[in-house]
């Protein structure tokens, strides 16, 4: 998951194959995960290389409710 934002909000979404193609030029599967302290580096650096670039994204949403939070879940 990654958080999104803007001038109006955030929010948390999760990312299939093909955005994150896009974002990072891997597969989500190709993706480093934190499992070794080289992964995590690896990670941070693939993660800073997006930030402040600006993208536009299409998301679709629903609102979910549990206990007594509101979660809004990516339906893509």
């Amino acid at each position: 998951m990654i958080l999104l934002s803007d001038s109006t909000g955030y929010q948390w979404v999760s990312f299939f194959d093909k955005e994150c193609e896009i974002l990072f030029g891997c597969t989500s599967e190709q993706f480093p995960h934190e499992k070794t302290k080289d992964e995590q580096d690896k990670a941070y650096q693939k993660l800073t290389s997006i930030c402040g670039r600006e993208n536009m994204f299409l998301i679709r949403v629903k609102s979910s409710r549990y206990n007594v939070n509101t979660f809004y879940i990516d339906t893509e």
